[in-house]
């Protein structure tokens, strides 16, 4: 079954295969059958179904998740989850929280949501679920600062792929109140600095995540070191092309996202 997960984690063409392709096993196969979770569910908000069949294919994660928590385990996907779970003691809430986020893309999805909200999406799918070996309050924290800052990052790179699919993730504070062509966004000359406040945003979040891991151990927190500066590259590629760029999408090169696994660095 891992072959498998680590087909839905390549395939997906995330930046996080090859950066977690160094760590110690046990983390390695955690982080893909995490990921692979989030894959599965955001791939059901994403597909060209009614609300209705989403709906109700979400719902069903959530029985799958209540039953794995039971002991219930009817799958080997869920097997696998359910070995995760218990080996780094997982709450399910936070399985739940990533459903939740992704319901927030369907019901009429997300076109220019307030501040509030935006932060309310970004903590359900990108800070939900932790497994960096961390219970402090203080590492929550570096986990929701982190999960802000990568979300945020998506939103900035993705921004393109994402008016093609009808989405607009940038705050209403930010992109203006009255958006009826998505399209013409695009086409906003003031668009660049536009995107340089919410980039402005995304990287207190980061310094945020940074001044944690000052006095943290970082040895336990290497997948989430990663991670970080994975996604901090890509936000610094982002800023070195012009934030009035929106296209293409900014990709790492596989040796720069290995180099980075096997020598990451806990300062931005």
């Amino acid at each position: 079954m891992m072959e498998e997960i680590k087909k839905i984690v390549k395939k997906s063409g995330t930046s996080f295969y090859y950066a977690m392709s160094f760590l110690p096993k046990i983390k390695r196969e955690a982080m893909y059958t995490i990921y692979a979770f989030c894959r599965i569910v955001d791939d059901i908000a994403d597909e060209p179904n009614s609300d209705d069949v989403k709906n109700e294919l979400l719902n069903n994660w959530r029985k799958h998740i209540i039953d794995i928590y039971n002991g219930v385990i009817e799958t080997d996907f869920n097997h696998e989850l359910h070995k995760v779970i218990k080996k780094f003691d997982l709450p399910k809430e936070e399985f739940m929280a990533i459903i939740d986020g992704m319901n927030m893309d369907i019901n009429q999805g997300m076109k220019a949501p307030q501040l509030d909200d935006l932060l309310i999406y970004a903590r359900r799918v990108a800070g939900a679920v932790k497994i960096f070996g961390d219970a402090s309050i203080k590492a929550k924290e570096f986990a929701i600062n982190l999960g802000n800052a990568l979300q945020l990052t998506n939103i900035l790179r993705d921004m393109g792929e994402d008016l093609d699919m009808g989405r607009l993730y940038f705050p209403k504070e930010i992109i203006g109140e009255n958006i009826s062509d998505l399209k013409q966004i695009l086409e906003d000359k003031n668009i660049g600095e536009k995107r340089e406040k919410l980039a402005a945003l995304t990287y207190l979040y980061f310094k945020e995540a940074e001044n944690f891991l000052k006095t943290a151990d970082t040895n336990i927190l290497k997948p989430a070191i990663v991670m970080m500066q994975v996604y901090y590259n890509i936000f610094k590629e982002m800023e070195k092309r012009g934030w009035d760029k929106i296209n293409p999408r900014v990709k790492l090169s596989k040796f720069k996202m290995l180099r980075i696994a096997l020598w990451p660095k806990s300062t931005l």
